[in-house]
């Protein structure tokens, strides 16, 4: 066969794959067309190529890494075409006159097969860090107390407290004892050379619950006997008599009475207390120099209920006295425990 048969006959089998419809979309380089030759009876320069295009019905165009093949499974010949990367794209294009220009530069990387470098990823934004809150504690408040009189003003006299006796007995009370407020403090004068017993000073009105409550009281200055106490009547109360240079801590139930004495020392029981034992059930009497630190001085278990136990400050005399003195207290206070 001579060139030009052999050059027909590739033409022919080019018409019969549509490879010519494929060079008007493709351009096709003589760098990229082989013929694989093979050696024949008929002698080794002789090509295998068809003779007929009825003769290579498994002639297929494949893809292979990027690029299109045309090839016989015969192995005579193959077309290594150069793929042109999406080109239904060209449709877009505002002037397709001419295809020469993809000799320029950057059209000519649709046929090397590389693809432009992708974007950087975005850094991720540093995570946001909270502040801690500072949670402020606070204490407790402690509850209001439920009586507190400093003694300023005697407004109180009428209002909080009401003028009598309840440590003795209703007979000994005597109208004729001065009771006086002034600079923050209560005064009760005894009544000198007075026979029998002569007593008065302030009661409240209100009753409060020795349970949950504790009662307390300044003495700046005792009179010939002096009483803070807290209880129902002359026969039921609880509480701390000053007489003859003692101090009782008293405990009077159905009109029995039961006590215990120290010495009296005007500084170191300035302050009086009455409460019940946070440990057991027992009544606590305690002193104390500053109203801030307590000494137990006594302590019995309550033979009388001390839920409704009203608060007494009184003075006067038992009998004939020269010089009674005079009774102050201060800073008289209910407070829930």
């Amino acid at each position: 066969m001579t060139s030009s048969d052999w050059k027909q006959a590739l033409w022919r089998l080019l018409d019969l794959v549509s490879v010519k419809r494929l060079s008007a979309h493709v351009a096709l380089s003589a760098s990229v067309l082989g013929l694989a030759t093979a050696t024949t009876a008929a002698g080794p320069n002789s090509p295998r190529v068809p003779l007929t295009p009825g003769m290579v019905p498994e002639t297929e165009v494949r893809k292979f890494k990027g690029k299109y093949l045309l090839k016989r499974n015969a192995s005579s010949f193959f077309i290594h075409l150069a793929q042109h990367r999406s080109h239904s794209s060209h449709r877009s294009h505002s002037s397709h006159r001419s295809h020469s220009s993809h000799r320029s530069s950057s059209h000519y990387s649709h046929f090397s097969g590389s693809t432009a470098p992708s974007p950087p990823a975005p850094t991720p934004a540093p995570p946001v860090r909270e502040t801690p809150r500072k949670v402020v504690e606070t204490a407790p408040v402690p509850p209001p107390p439920l009586l507190r009189d400093p003694f300023v003003t005697d407004a109180t006299i009428g209002s909080v407290w009401e003028i009598g006796v309840l440590a003795t007995a209703p007979s000994t009370f005597d109208s004729a004892i001065a009771i006086g407020v002034s600079g923050g403090q209560l005064s009760v004068a005894p009544r000198s050379m007075a026979d029998g017993s002569h007593f008065s000073g302030c009661v409240s009105r209100t009753a409060f619950d020795l349970r949950t409550a504790a009662v307390s009281v300044e003495v700046k200055r005792a009179a010939a006997t002096t009483f803070f106490v807290a209880g129902i009547d002359h026969r039921n109360w609880f509480g701390f008599r000053v007489a003859k240079g003692q101090l009782l801590f008293e405990s009077v139930a159905e009109g029995r009475n039961a006590a215990k004495s120290v010495d009296y020392d005007p500084a170191r029981h300035r302050f009086l207390r009455l409460r019940m034992s946070d440990v057991a059930l027992l009544l606590v009497w305690e002193t104390s120099r500053d109203g801030k630190n307590w000494t137990i001085e006594y302590a019995q278990s309550p033979e009388i209920s001390v839920t409704a136990m009203r608060i007494a400050l009184s003075a006067g005399t038992e009998g004939r006295v020269e010089k009674p003195g005079q009774a102050v207290f201060d800073n008289a206070l209910v407070e829930n425990r």
